[in-house]
């Protein structure tokens, strides 16, 4: 994930942002009225290993967050 320097400024900032895995190429676009609060929990299940995505989640654990 192209990491925002403060994602705080981003809160309340609707949107459409992309997850991409560098290595595998895969993506995931999504859309939001707060990508400040998107992306920190995007960030807090992919950690936790709670992601929804199965895949998102298996490649998280495989390659590292250096990867998105």
């Amino acid at each position: 994930m192209g990491r925002p320097k403060n994602p705080k400024a981003y809160r309340r900032t609707s949107g459409v942002y992309l997850i991409q895995n560098t290595i595998t190429g895969r993506k995931y676009y999504g859309s939001t009225k707060d990508l400040g609060n998107r992306f920190a929990t995007h960030k807090c299940h992919l950690r936790s290993g709670i992601n929804p995505s199965r895949q998102r989640q298996s490649d998280y654990d495989k390659y590292g967050k250096k990867a998105f």
